[in-house]
């Protein structure tokens, strides 16, 4: 089920880096590389779990996705609006690649829920989001933790399903920490 760079084709980035289709040096960018594995990954591990939910009987699933991290720390500082300190023509390259990594994700969502039956419930959940306003950092610190200063401490939380409260209820102040507690409870299960 895995997917590897090579199978990714021209049309399938395009979306991410359209000026791909005109610069053959950009094609050999490093970062647009990395763009292109993170494609790849991401289309494997949606591979893998849509073809687990066809072919298992399962009660319960837990999928990974971690392509939008990935896009972000590749291209979070070239998403509009432009900084000064940004070259033009690197943004004018990569200025589509967070966005469109959403837009990927949410096709891969789509289809994912059209997988399942409606007494499903369904958690989305980050540990984290990314600032893609004034506070992303000019600097990115040399050091193995150095890129978490692009991270916002504000991820998502979005559950729905039977039992869950419809109408958009704000929850504040969760953390990671909440996620297993929250999964023991709505299942029935003793919260350790």
């Amino acid at each position: 089920w895995r997917i590897h760079p090579n199978e990714i084709t021209l049309s399938m980035t395009l979306p991410f880096i359209p000026n791909l289709e005109k610069d053959i040096e950009l094609r050999k960018a490093k970062r647009t590389s990395g763009v292109v594995k993170v494609i790849a990954n991401a289309a494997s591990v949606h591979a893998v779990s849509t073809n687990l939910i066809r072919t298992t009987d399962w009660d319960f699933m837990a999928v990974y996705h971690d392509a939008i991290d990935h896009f972000s720390h590749l291209a979070m500082r070239f998403h509009p609006p432009r900084r000064p300190e940004i070259n033009e023509k690197e943004f004018e390259d990569y200025k589509n690649v967070v966005e469109s990594g959403y837009r990927f994700h949410d096709m891969m969502l789509e289809r994912t829920l059209e997988l399942i039956d409606e007494d499903t419930t369904v958690i989305l959940v980050s540990d984290h989001g990314f600032h893609s306003d004034h506070q992303r950092p000019k600097y990115i610190p040399k050091e193995p933790s150095g890129p978490a200063v692009e991270h916002s401490p504000y991820g998502i939380f979005v559950m729905a399903g039977p039992g869950i409260k419809k109408g958009g209820q704000r929850v504040s102040g969760a953390s990671i920490l909440d996620i297993t507690p929250t999964l023991l409870a709505h299942m029935d299960l003793e919260v350790g």
